[in-house]
């Protein structure tokens, strides 16, 4: 089987930070061959050799037309050199990769991994009100549709895709990672930051709800509570966020720690008493599975993904999408409760143990893909 993938993760290129390149290995070892091309903006992004199964291509790109021209050159150099039967696109790549895959002859499979028809979406570009429409026609007519949640799935439906073609696969995650994090990595963060821990982890993007975190951080402070709030992760709105907390954490509560090594992430959910995570939108929620393996409840906004991954008021907390008061509520309420977090913590290690294997997850992953790639007609 020999796997051409159009995805957006640029930690396949080297930016960091998450382990995708781990997790696209795993998926590589059990095809003949995984070509990815990542959307990339401008810059030093090379093509990568990752593995004997693995190449990774970027597409250097500043304009969605730039991106288009780059996945199609790429798409019909490797199909003559080495060949193709399946086609993957994760999200908005869909509509880029329906007619090569009608020209190639070969089946397509629409990843989804966002809930690109919320409100946030709209906003952050003028073309995407009118992309759209593209993306739900081509989600209606792809071979398959991988959603990652059974909330996105739903969603799917309404927007007019048929449920046989759609498979609810969630991200694998590699929970041994965080079931048997470093103890004393984890005593040594704990000794550094000296008071209670709140962990937050995810891109530094507005559709994150970092300054609403941040609103609700403020008013954990103001309760009296001395705790940490530690930030993992990088991306655009992160000069914004350092005027604020510049602004008003002079009392040195809040740290951003920026984008860590995945290795290096697992004893900061260990070390922390609560995770925290204030999106807008979350189609799944990785950073869920994360810190429930970790055994540490979640005080989260009841998006879609988290909604299915967390039992509210036994793993952890759901909040209203926006509600930074009932967030710093919930925050506080664990942090004075140790025995009552603890007690959550373990509901959700072993939510997390059942439901969200990695290895598991991958071969789910991979059986869809074999099952789809039967139907190349080259």
């Amino acid at each position: 089987m020999r796997v051409f993938m159009i995805s957006f993760d640029r930690a396949l290129v080297g930016e960091g930070g998450t382990d995708a390149v781990e997790r696209h290995r795993r998926y590589a070892d059990k095809t003949d061959k995984l070509n990815i091309v990542v959307v990339t903006s401008p810059g030093a992004y090379q093509h990568l050799a990752l593995g004997d199964h693995l190449e990774v291509y970027p597409t250097n790109a500043k304009t969605p037309w730039g991106h288009a021209r780059a996945i199609w050159g790429y798409f019909f150099s490797i199909r003559k050199h080495e060949g193709i039967n399946l086609l993957v696109a994760q999200d908005l790549a869909a509509p880029v990769a329906f007619p090569l895959a009608r020209i190639a002859r070969i089946p397509l499979i629409a990843s989804v991994h966002g809930v690109w028809w919320d409100a946030w979406f709209a906003r952050r570009r003028w073309w995407h009100r009118i992309y759209l429409p593209a993306l739900t026609w081509t989600l209606r007519h792809a071979d398959a549709v991988r959603a990652v949640s059974q909330s996105l799935k739903k969603l799917l439906i309404a927007k007019g895709v048929a449920e046989d073609r759609i498979t609810v696969i969630p991200t694998p995650v590699v929970l041994a990672r965080f079931l048997h994090a470093d103890e004393e990595k984890a005593r040594e963060i704990q000794v550094k930051y000296e008071y209670p821990i709140v962990l937050s982890v995810g891109r530094l993007e507005n559709e994150k709800g970092c300054e609403a975190l941040l609103a609700a951080w403020k008013k954990v402070v103001s309760s009296g509570l001395k705790a940490r709030l530690l930030i993992v992760g990088e991306g655009s709105e992160r000069k914004k966020l350092e005027g604020i907390i510049a602004k008003d954490f002079k009392d040195n509560s809040v740290a951003l720690l920026g984008a860590l090594a995945p290795t290096d992430v697992p004893p900061y959910y260990r070390a922390a008493a609560v995770c925290a995570l204030a999106s807008e939108s979350e189609s799944f929620g990785k950073v869920l599975v994360e810190a429930g393996a970790s055994g540490i409840p979640c005080v989260a906004t009841a998006t879609k993904g988290a909604s299915e991954i967390i039992q509210d008021g036994r793993t952890g907390y759901l909040v209203p999408v926006g509600d930074t008061g009932e967030m710093a509520e919930k925050i506080v309420a664990l942090l004075k409760d140790a025995a009552r977090a603890k007690e959550m913590g373990e509901h959700a290690r072993a939510r997390c143990a059942a439901l969200y294997d990695g290895e598991r997850v991958t071969e789910q992953i991979i059986a869809l893909w074999r099952r789809i790639a039967r139907r190349t007609k080259q």
